[in-house]
């Protein structure tokens, strides 16, 4: 995406210790994750 210069915003996670918002965004916690919208 930083190559094709499309707006983003990069987010860290603990991947040990996944918050409930990844969780949300994917139940399986699994990155990347896209939102669109």
């Amino acid at each position: 995406m930083a190559e094709k210069r499309i707006p983003h915003d990069l987010i860290e996670c603990d991947l040990k210790n996944k918050s409930k918002e990844l969780l949300d965004l994917n139940p399986y916690g699994k990155v990347p994750v896209l939102v669109d919208g």
